[in-house]
Protein backbone atom coordinates (compact mmCIF):
# COMPACT_ATOMS: atom_id res chain seq x y z
CA UNK A 1 0.00 0.00 0.00
CA UNK A 2 1.37 3.09 -1.39
CA UNK A 3 2.14 6.00 1.84
CA UNK A 4 0.74 9.67 0.76
CA UNK A 5 3.01 12.19 0.23
CA UNK A 6 2.78 14.96 3.16
CA UNK A 7 5.19 17.38 1.82
CA UNK A 8 3.06 19.78 0.14
CA UNK A 9 0.80 20.24 3.70
CA UNK A 10 3.69 20.44 5.19
CA UNK A 11 4.81 23.03 3.10
CA UNK A 12 1.91 24.99 3.67
CA UNK A 13 2.14 25.28 7.27
CA UNK A 14 5.36 26.19 6.99
CA UNK A 15 4.09 29.27 4.70
CA UNK A 16 1.38 30.61 6.98
CA UNK A 17 3.33 31.75 9.77
CA UNK A 18 5.47 34.11 7.35
CA UNK A 19 2.44 34.98 5.68
CA UNK A 20 0.36 35.93 8.52
CA UNK A 21 3.86 37.82 9.56
CA UNK A 22 3.86 40.05 6.15
CA UNK A 23 -0.14 40.85 6.99
CA UNK A 24 0.55 42.20 10.34
CA UNK A 25 3.31 44.02 8.70
CA UNK A 26 1.18 45.41 5.94
CA UNK A 27 -1.78 46.25 8.53
CA UNK A 28 0.87 48.30 10.95
CA UNK A 29 2.59 50.26 7.89
CA UNK A 30 -0.84 51.21 6.29
CA UNK A 31 -2.25 52.45 10.04
CA UNK A 32 1.08 54.73 10.61
CA UNK A 33 0.92 55.92 7.63
CA UNK A 34 -2.92 56.56 7.55
CA UNK A 35 -1.85 58.28 11.22
CA UNK A 36 0.87 60.37 10.09
CA UNK A 37 -0.92 61.53 7.14
CA UNK A 38 -4.15 62.44 9.21
CA UNK A 39 -1.98 64.44 12.06
CA UNK A 40 -0.01 66.71 8.97
CA UNK A 41 -3.11 67.08 7.68
CA UNK A 42 -4.86 68.60 10.67
CA UNK A 43 -1.36 70.49 11.28
CA UNK A 44 -1.59 72.17 8.10
CA UNK A 45 -4.88 73.62 8.78
CA UNK A 46 -4.42 74.93 11.85
CA UNK A 47 -4.23 78.64 12.89
CA UNK A 48 -0.98 80.58 12.23
CA UNK A 49 -0.97 81.70 15.53
CA UNK A 50 -1.16 78.11 17.15
CA UNK A 51 2.29 76.95 14.15
CA UNK A 52 3.92 79.91 15.29
CA UNK A 53 3.71 78.68 18.75
CA UNK A 54 4.75 75.27 18.06
CA UNK A 55 7.24 76.58 16.06
CA UNK A 56 8.46 78.42 19.53
CA UNK A 57 8.01 74.99 21.05
CA UNK A 58 10.52 73.07 18.48
CA UNK A 59 13.26 75.64 18.24
CA UNK A 60 13.29 76.41 22.15
CA UNK A 61 13.47 72.74 22.85
CA UNK A 62 16.83 72.67 20.64
CA UNK A 63 18.48 76.01 22.10
CA UNK A 64 17.13 76.45 25.68
CA UNK A 65 15.52 73.67 27.69
CA UNK A 66 19.06 71.10 27.66
CA UNK A 67 22.62 72.51 27.65
CA UNK A 68 24.35 70.48 29.63
CA UNK A 69 25.01 67.91 27.32
CA UNK A 70 28.30 69.70 25.66
CA UNK A 71 28.29 72.82 28.62
CA UNK A 72 29.57 70.13 30.92
CA UNK A 73 32.66 69.09 28.44
CA UNK A 74 33.26 72.48 28.30
CA UNK A 75 33.67 73.19 31.46
CA UNK A 76 35.66 70.53 32.10
CA UNK A 77 38.14 71.80 29.20
CA UNK A 78 40.44 74.42 29.49
CA UNK A 79 40.99 76.99 30.91
CA UNK A 80 38.41 75.99 33.14
CA UNK A 81 39.41 72.40 33.93
CA UNK A 82 36.31 71.76 36.26
CA UNK A 83 35.94 68.37 37.87
CA UNK A 84 32.76 66.32 37.27
CA UNK A 85 31.84 67.16 40.73
CA UNK A 86 31.91 71.01 40.24
CA UNK A 87 29.86 70.90 36.55
CA UNK A 88 27.42 68.73 38.67
CA UNK A 89 27.05 71.56 41.54
CA UNK A 90 26.97 73.88 39.09
CA UNK A 91 24.23 72.78 37.07
CA UNK A 92 21.56 71.31 40.04
CA UNK A 93 21.84 74.52 42.79
CA UNK A 94 20.88 76.73 38.90
CA UNK A 95 18.43 73.90 37.53
CA UNK A 96 16.82 74.17 41.55
CA UNK A 97 16.84 77.78 41.41
CA UNK A 98 15.21 77.82 37.75
CA UNK A 99 12.52 75.28 38.76
CA UNK A 100 11.33 77.68 42.02
CA UNK A 101 11.63 81.04 39.81
CA UNK A 102 9.21 79.08 37.41
CA UNK A 103 6.88 77.89 40.12
CA UNK A 104 6.69 81.60 41.84
CA UNK A 105 6.49 82.73 37.98
CA UNK A 106 3.51 80.99 37.21
CA UNK A 107 1.93 81.39 40.45
CA UNK A 108 2.33 85.06 39.83
CA UNK A 109 1.25 84.74 35.96
CA UNK A 110 -2.06 82.78 36.93
CA UNK A 111 -3.47 85.55 39.73
CA UNK A 112 -2.86 87.75 37.77
CA UNK A 113 -5.17 86.00 34.76
CA UNK A 114 -7.89 85.44 37.69
CA UNK A 115 -8.45 89.48 38.99
CA UNK A 116 -8.54 90.33 34.83
CA UNK A 117 -10.96 87.22 34.68
CA UNK A 118 -13.32 88.38 37.79
CA UNK A 119 -12.85 91.91 36.63
CA UNK A 120 -14.24 90.95 33.33
CA UNK A 121 -16.91 88.79 34.87
CA UNK A 122 -18.10 91.50 37.00
CA UNK A 123 -18.65 93.78 34.28
CA UNK A 124 -22.00 93.94 33.17
CA UNK A 125 -21.25 95.57 30.06
CA UNK A 126 -18.86 92.68 29.19
CA UNK A 127 -19.23 92.09 24.92
CA UNK A 128 -17.63 89.78 22.64
CA UNK A 129 -15.13 92.32 21.84
CA UNK A 130 -13.95 92.90 25.65
CA UNK A 131 -13.36 89.15 25.79
CA UNK A 132 -10.60 89.52 22.90
CA UNK A 133 -9.18 92.32 24.60
CA UNK A 134 -8.70 89.98 27.69
CA UNK A 135 -7.41 87.61 25.63
CA UNK A 136 -4.63 89.83 23.68
CA UNK A 137 -3.80 91.37 26.80
CA UNK A 138 -3.25 87.98 28.19
CA UNK A 139 -1.30 86.89 25.25
CA UNK A 140 0.88 90.04 25.53
CA UNK A 141 1.87 89.52 28.80
CA UNK A 142 3.21 85.78 28.12
CA UNK A 143 4.98 86.86 25.03
CA UNK A 144 6.72 89.59 27.01
CA UNK A 145 7.72 87.19 29.61
CA UNK A 146 8.90 84.76 26.98
CA UNK A 147 11.09 87.84 25.35
CA UNK A 148 12.70 88.54 28.39
CA UNK A 149 13.50 84.88 29.06
CA UNK A 150 14.88 84.22 25.50
CA UNK A 151 16.88 87.82 26.16
CA UNK A 152 18.24 86.19 29.36
CA UNK A 153 19.54 83.40 27.87
CA UNK A 154 21.12 84.70 24.92
CA UNK A 155 23.00 86.74 27.19
CA UNK A 156 23.59 83.49 29.24
CA UNK A 157 25.07 81.42 26.08
CA UNK A 158 27.15 83.85 24.92
CA UNK A 159 28.99 85.12 27.97
CA UNK A 160 29.50 81.38 28.36
CA UNK A 161 30.92 81.12 25.24
CA UNK A 162 33.36 83.60 25.17
CA UNK A 163 34.68 82.85 28.46
CA UNK A 164 37.00 80.54 27.84
CA UNK A 165 39.03 83.56 25.88
CA UNK A 166 39.98 84.78 29.26
CA UNK A 167 42.82 83.25 31.94
CA UNK A 168 41.56 81.99 35.39
CA UNK A 169 40.30 83.71 37.23
CA UNK A 170 37.76 85.96 35.10
CA UNK A 171 36.77 82.61 33.29
CA UNK A 172 35.32 81.45 36.40
CA UNK A 173 33.75 84.82 36.99
CA UNK A 174 32.10 84.98 33.75
CA UNK A 175 30.72 81.65 34.69
CA UNK A 176 29.32 82.43 37.67
CA UNK A 177 27.80 85.70 36.20
CA UNK A 178 26.19 83.81 33.21
CA UNK A 179 24.54 81.31 35.74
CA UNK A 180 22.24 84.20 36.85
CA UNK A 181 20.54 84.88 33.43
CA UNK A 182 20.46 80.85 32.76
CA UNK A 183 17.61 81.04 35.94
CA UNK A 184 15.48 81.97 33.03
CA UNK A 185 15.37 78.66 31.87
CA UNK A 186 12.21 77.15 33.45
CA UNK A 187 10.24 79.85 32.74
CA UNK A 188 9.97 78.93 28.87
CA UNK A 189 7.77 75.37 29.31
CA UNK A 190 4.61 77.12 31.53
CA UNK A 191 4.94 80.06 29.47
CA UNK A 192 4.51 78.07 26.24
CA UNK A 193 1.89 75.77 27.59
CA UNK A 194 -0.39 78.65 28.67
CA UNK A 195 0.56 80.48 25.16
CA UNK A 196 -0.69 77.05 23.24
CA UNK A 197 -3.82 76.50 25.99
CA UNK A 198 -5.53 79.82 25.77
CA UNK A 199 -5.11 79.82 21.52
CA UNK A 200 -7.25 76.75 20.98
CA UNK A 201 -10.72 75.71 21.74
CA UNK A 202 -11.09 73.32 24.66
CA UNK A 203 -12.59 70.62 22.57
CA UNK A 204 -8.98 70.36 20.77
CA UNK A 205 -6.73 70.45 23.99
CA UNK A 206 -5.42 67.14 23.78
CA UNK A 207 -4.58 66.64 20.45
CA UNK A 208 -3.01 70.06 20.46
CA UNK A 209 -0.96 69.12 23.78
CA UNK A 210 0.18 65.86 22.32
CA UNK A 211 1.63 67.37 19.13
CA UNK A 212 3.52 70.21 21.36
CA UNK A 213 4.67 67.13 23.87
CA UNK A 214 5.62 65.36 20.31
CA UNK A 215 7.69 68.46 18.80
CA UNK A 216 9.15 69.20 22.00
CA UNK A 217 10.42 65.79 22.23
CA UNK A 218 12.35 65.86 18.51
CA UNK A 219 13.76 69.30 19.49
CA UNK A 220 15.51 67.55 22.62
CA UNK A 221 16.76 64.68 20.26
CA UNK A 222 17.98 67.20 17.79
CA UNK A 223 19.53 68.92 20.59
CA UNK A 224 21.07 65.43 22.29
CA UNK A 225 22.58 65.01 19.26
CA UNK A 226 23.77 67.42 17.21
CA UNK A 227 24.70 70.33 19.70
CA UNK A 228 27.60 67.67 21.13
CA UNK A 229 28.40 66.65 17.91
CA UNK A 230 28.85 70.69 16.69
CA UNK A 231 30.99 70.70 19.85
CA UNK A 232 33.09 67.65 19.39
CA UNK A 233 33.74 68.93 15.91
CA UNK A 234 34.58 72.65 16.50
CA UNK A 235 36.46 71.87 20.08
CA UNK A 236 40.09 72.43 18.46
CA UNK A 237 39.20 75.63 16.33
CA UNK A 238 36.94 77.61 17.79
CA UNK A 239 34.66 75.90 20.96
CA UNK A 240 32.20 78.74 21.28
CA UNK A 241 30.87 77.51 17.44
CA UNK A 242 28.10 75.63 19.42
CA UNK A 243 27.11 78.64 21.87
CA UNK A 244 26.95 80.57 18.56
CA UNK A 245 24.74 78.63 16.65
CA UNK A 246 22.29 78.25 19.85
CA UNK A 247 22.13 82.12 19.99
CA UNK A 248 21.28 82.35 16.40
CA UNK A 249 18.73 79.65 16.91
CA UNK A 250 16.99 81.56 19.74
CA UNK A 251 17.43 84.90 18.12
CA UNK A 252 15.06 83.24 15.34
CA UNK A 253 12.64 81.99 18.61
CA UNK A 254 12.90 85.75 19.95
CA UNK A 255 11.79 87.11 16.64
CA UNK A 256 8.95 84.55 15.96
CA UNK A 257 7.46 85.35 19.42
CA UNK A 258 7.58 89.42 19.11
CA UNK A 259 5.93 88.96 15.15
CA UNK A 260 3.19 87.24 17.58
CA UNK A 261 1.37 89.97 18.19
CA UNK A 262 0.95 91.68 14.61
CA UNK A 263 -0.46 87.97 13.41
CA UNK A 264 -2.70 88.02 16.32
CA UNK A 265 -3.81 91.62 15.87
CA UNK A 266 -4.26 90.78 11.81
CA UNK A 267 -6.43 87.64 13.24
CA UNK A 268 -8.43 89.52 15.49
CA UNK A 269 -9.09 91.83 12.70
CA UNK A 270 -10.00 89.28 10.44
CA UNK A 271 -12.56 88.14 13.09
CA UNK A 272 -14.08 91.92 13.83
CA UNK A 273 -14.49 91.71 9.97
CA UNK A 274 -16.58 88.29 9.66
CA UNK A 275 -18.62 89.70 12.94
CA UNK A 276 -19.48 92.42 11.32
CA UNK A 277 -20.45 90.91 7.48
CA UNK A 278 -22.57 88.31 9.77
CA UNK A 279 -24.40 91.35 11.51
CA UNK A 280 -25.24 93.20 7.93
CA UNK A 281 -26.38 89.85 7.05
CA UNK A 282 -28.51 89.25 9.73
CA UNK A 283 -30.25 92.12 9.78
CA UNK A 284 -31.21 92.50 5.97
CA UNK A 285 -32.39 88.95 6.66
CA UNK A 286 -34.77 90.31 9.64
CA UNK A 287 -35.76 93.14 6.97
CA UNK A 288 -36.86 91.03 4.11
CA UNK A 289 -38.78 88.49 6.68
CA UNK A 290 -40.43 92.19 8.11
CA UNK A 291 -41.54 93.36 4.55
CA UNK A 292 -42.64 90.00 3.64
CA UNK A 293 -45.17 89.99 6.50
CA UNK A 294 -46.39 93.17 5.21
CA UNK A 295 -46.85 92.41 2.22
CA UNK A 296 -48.78 89.04 3.24
CA UNK A 297 -51.21 91.29 4.92
CA UNK A 298 -53.18 93.08 2.33
CA UNK A 299 -53.78 89.80 0.44
CA UNK A 300 -55.17 88.18 3.93
CA UNK A 301 -57.62 90.64 4.10
CA UNK A 302 -58.79 90.77 0.27
CA UNK A 303 -58.84 87.30 -0.26
CA UNK A 304 -61.03 87.40 3.13
CA UNK A 305 -63.43 89.75 2.51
Amino acid sequence: MAVPDKQPIDEEKNDDPNDDTRSIQMEFEKTLTSRVTEAFQRVKTLDPVVTMILSMVLLGSVSALADLQYVAVYLMGPPFLWSPETVGLYSGVTDVTAALLSVICTVLIIKCDERRKAKALTDQNATKHSQANLYTRQMNLLITVFAVSIIMLMVNRSVVGVAYRFQLPTANILIYIASIPRLTKSFLVPIIRTMLSISIHSSKQGFMQSIAAFVSRIGLLISFTALPAIYAGTVLTFPGTVFIIVVIIMLITLIIDLVLPLVMKKQNSKLKDDDELNNIHNVKEVEEGEETKSDNIPNYFGDTF
